[in-house]
């Protein structure tokens, strides 16, 4: 597990601000130090006007992972507009043309973040995904969530197998992958998509159904052709927050029937709680439950280091800190517009 977190850092400016996000989810020593303390994502492109230490109105850069699995491909823009930063996800970004593949998501400005003045920024994550924070007042916290959700379904797993060989479209192809994952099953229907970098207009990802199922080989129907080391699973759960409104509509990679753009309402589950509550005061032992994202062409999923209070509950303020009997803390901010949520801290 690779969490970690950046804490109420006050920066002068979004010059700062800018280049701490980065240095610190790529765990690099790059304008601030963060090579012992950051997260571990990899900078694999960027454009600046001046340099990295110089940014300014239109800059960027693309941040990669692997996930925490090592098998996933997680491609993220960042980008320097006027009272923004835009984050936008990708499939893949080839670093030698500096382009994205079109299969993108998120559509708006989602982190809001003034050109001048001071501010204070939090960053929170892990190799799967991560948040920004940005404190614009005492009651106001703005909030961008990117990254791979976990699945909400008991009978998904995640789990990521890898076809070695190139694959053509067309029926009843053969499939052999390094490993079939336990729930597998003929007529299973689960994700394939290419993994490569590089020539982004080929870049595919489809759902399909396992129509067989011997050893460690499937057959199935394809619609696209994949380049080798393609991985398939029955989950794929990318997204990206898609306005600066947090909790309020989250953009899907993909959804059931396989396409693209999707935007997803995030919501929260009152039935189940995670057991987290304040043990230091009686009176406010309010538990803190997952944050599902919800829409009407299903794939629920969950990150699990960030929780909601129920009915948004805003009987802690903004910064506060619950602590579970285990130890585990949770920093408690109140995020644009009336949403009360909580974040693992370690």
């Amino acid at each position: 597990m690779t969490y970690a977190n950046l804490l109420n850092v006050s920066c002068v400016d979004k010059v700062e601000a800018f280049c701490r996000i980065r240095d610190f989810l790529c765990k690099r020593n790059g304008t601030y130090d963060y090579s012992l303390t950051g997260i571990g994502w990899t900078l694999h492109d960027s454009s600046y006007a001046v340099d990295e230490d110089n940014p300014a109105v239109n800059d960027w850069y693309v941040i990669y992972s692997g996930g925490e699995s090592t098998k996933d491909d997680l491609y993220f823009k960042v980008t320097w507009i006027s009272g923004y930063l835009k984050i936008e996800g990708y499939q893949s970004w080839d670093n030698s043309t500096h382009t994205g593949s079109s299969n993108k998501y998120n559509i708006a400005n989602n982190e809001t973040m003034a050109d001048s003045g001071a501010l204070t920024i939090w960053v929170y994550g892990d190799l799967d995904s991560a948040i920004i924070i940005n404190k614009l007042s005492t009651s106001d916290y703005r909030m961008c969530l990117f990254g791979k959700r976990q699945p909400g379904y008991s009978d998904m797993t995640g789990t990521i197998a890898t076809c070695s060989s190139s694959l053509t479209a067309g029926s009843d192809v053969s499939i052999a992958v390094d490993s079939v994952p336990t729930n597998w099953a003929v007529g299973k229907e689960i994700f394939i998509r290419t993994t490569h970098n590089n020539a982004v207009a080929t870049v595919k990802i489809e759902k399909i159904t396992i129509k067989t199922l011997v050893g460690n080989t499937i057959t199935t129907d394809l619609t696209n052709s994949y380049t080798a080391n393609s991985r398939l699973s029955d989950w794929v759960g990318y997204g990206c927050q898609a306005t600066f409104s947090f909790m309020s509509t989250f953009e899907e990679f993909i959804n059931s029937a396989g396409n693209f753009r999707v935007q997803m309402s995030q919501g929260y589950n009152t039935g189940i709680s995670t057991g987290a509550v304040d043990p230091d005061d009686y009176e406010d032992r309010i538990g803190l439950y997952t944050l599902f994202y919800t829409g009407s062409n299903g794939l629920p999923g969950y990150y699990p280091n960030i929780k909601v209070t129920p009915a948004h509950n805003a009987t802690f303020d903004a910064e506060d800190v619950l602590v579970e009997e285990d130890g585990t803390e949770w920093r408690c901010f109140h995020a644009y517009s009336s949403k009360y949520v909580a974040l693992k801290e370690v």
